[in-house]
């Protein structure tokens, strides 16, 4: 009884590191697939990140007080009224301004981790203007 259940174990024990090897020589085959759609991703990306750059580039500066808080577009309206103040005209944690920063934007956007970006991004201008919501004709 004892060596039946030895070679029971025996056959289950080879018939899992075979299935386990189908399984790793399957992700090894896909690797190279896998990385021609990633190519073909970071190619759309960069695409989209240098339309972001001509479209919004240096457009989310924005105007805040002394605590931080952002001061509305009624309150001040450009840099230079910012700035006459004695406030402080600022960017965006997410930025347009070249492509590293553009790329990083969409990811963000895409992975749906901060959205704060796509807010920003309907509500740009004009340079040294503040954004504001729903300057876009078409939206």
């Amino acid at each position: 009884m004892k060596v039946g259940t030895l070679t029971v174990v025996q056959r289950l024990r080879t018939m899992h590191m075979t299935t386990l090897q189908i399984v790793v020589n399957a992700l090894m085959y896909a690797i190279p697939s896998i990385f021609n759609v990633l190519l073909v991703c970071l190619v759309f990306w960069l695409i989209f990140s240098i339309m972001g750059v001509q479209f919004f580039g240096g457009k989310f500066y924005k105007c805040v007080d002394d605590t931080g808080t952002r001061l509305d577009v009624s309150e001040v309206a450009d840099k230079f009224e910012c700035r006459d103040k004695n406030l402080t005209w600022i960017n965006s944690k997410i930025t347009f301004d070249h492509v590293g920063h553009a790329y990083l934007a969409l990811f963000q956007v895409a992975s749906v981790d901060d959205l704060d970006c796509g807010v920003e991004c309907t509500q740009a201008d004009v340079s040294f203007t503040e954004p504001f919501l729903s300057t876009s004709g078409y939206l």
